[in-house]
């Protein structure tokens, strides 16, 4: 896949914009320019890409260049053909062992094993757990037994993986380039490979095994129990509040708003009415009539006064 990508990309042969076929879009978009000056940004991607491959930019390059770095250096930090002490990440993430000392004692009944941990300063000396076993003691993690290098296994796996490009290259520059007929339409011609190449191109099937499989035997099921949880549980508690809520709204309507609100003001209303129509013959208009009130009102106060002061 990774050869056919390669060649394609390479040596094969121009297409799109690289191979002048601008698309409408971008002669619209070059048209609004000439006749209004800006584009939107729909209209720039286009005409950017219409003028073909190009090289990217520092934005896109750096963080290449330094994935190439790290890509092409990371294999020393492990390289077993140059040494044990090239084995960096052996030393960073292997566990290391530790000697610890066994002393075994009278308990009762049978003897009782009790290991004599080391200290933390302890563990960090020179100790053989790793590599050999100890004379003394034991060893605190178990020995890890690592596979020697082989130069032959390592070359086998080399050919294999350039027999296979070059193999994969020839392939490409057949049916890409050459555009030999053995190979143009194999699939088409061969019903076991066009089963094979409709297998790669549904991409193993593995999204309708998710969509039709997963999706339908786990999501199905769990969103129609929670549109039944959601119609019959939320909504019932819902339609329940809002009855309880619509009788309690009633009743505060009925009782205390018309009975005691309202009858608190009609009745202040009525008092109000009677006292007015009440006192409504002493305005009459007449000054002798107020200044009789205003004497009898007099007497009346200095009886009072009278009566409280004997």
């Amino acid at each position: 896949y990774m050869t056919r990508a390669t060649y394609l990309t390479f040596f094969g042969e121009p297409r799109g914009a690289s191979a002048g076929q601008a698309n409408s879009a971008s002669s619209s978009g070059h048209g609004a320019h000439d006749s209004h000056g800006a584009h939107d940004s729909d209209n720039n991607h286009d005409v950017h890409a219409s003028h073909g491959p190009h090289e990217s930019g520092l934005l896109i390059t750096i963080p290449l260049m330094i994935l190439s770095v790290f890509a092409l250096g990371s294999g020393f930090l492990n390289a077993t053909p140059f040494g044990e002490s090239w084995e960096r990440m052996k030393l960073w993430v292997e566990p290391r062992a530790v000697e610890v000392v066994d002393t075994t004692h009278s308990g009762g009944p049978g003897e009782s094993l009790v290991l004599a941990l080391p200290t933390a300063e302890e563990s960090h000396s020179n100790s053989v757990c790793g590599s050999a076993t100890p004379e003394t003691g034991v060893c605190f993690a178990p020995q890890l037994q690592h596979a020697p290098f082989k130069w032959s296994k390592a070359m086998m796996s080399m050919v294999i993986v350039f027999l296979g490009f070059a193999v994969s290259w020839i392939l490409s520059m057949l049916l890409f380039t050459k555009r030999d007929a053995r190979l143009v339409g194999l699939t088409q011609r061969v019903k076991i490979l066009g089963l094979g190449h409709k297998f790669l191109v549904n991409k193993y099937y593995l999204d309708d095994l998710y969509e039709k499989v997963v999706v339908r035997s786990v999501a199905y099921p769990i969103s129609r129990a929670a549109y039944w949880f959601n119609q019959n549980v939320l909504d019932g508690i819902l339609h329940g509040v809002s009855n309880l809520t619509r009788k309690l709204s009633g009743w505060v309507y009925k009782n205390i708003d018309q009975r005691v609100v309202d009858g608190t003001v009609n009745n202040s209303a009525s008092f109000t009415k009677s006292v007015g129509t009440a006192a409504q013959p002493t305005q009459s208009g007449k000054v002798s009539q107020y200044g009789a009130l205003l004497f009898s009102a007099a007497a009346v106060a200095a009886l009072v006064l009278v009566i409280i002061n004997t």
